[in-house]
């Protein structure tokens, strides 16, 4: 069903459209077959701020705060 749907809404396209639309459709798939090789080497890292930076214990501490100043609550 989906096929059908999607055959009819590329054959109503324009060229320009068409183009575009195959061209993306070329770039998902090609994606897909590429293994997933996303590992980030940290060892050449170096600390600029190392020890200079604090992190709280508890990072939703002021989660009230920040939804009023959204307007949400």
């Amino acid at each position: 069903m989906v096929t059908l749907e999607m055959t009819q809404a590329l054959s109503e396209l324009n060229q320009a459209n068409y183009q575009a639309v195959m061209k993306f459709i070329r770039y998902l798939l090609s994606t897909q077959s590429k293994p997933e090789t996303s590992v980030v080497d940290i060892s050449k890292r170096f600390g600029i701020s190392q020890g200079k930076l604090q992190v709280p214990d508890d990072i939703d501490f002021c989660n009230d705060e920040i939804a009023d100043l959204f307007g949400v609550k």
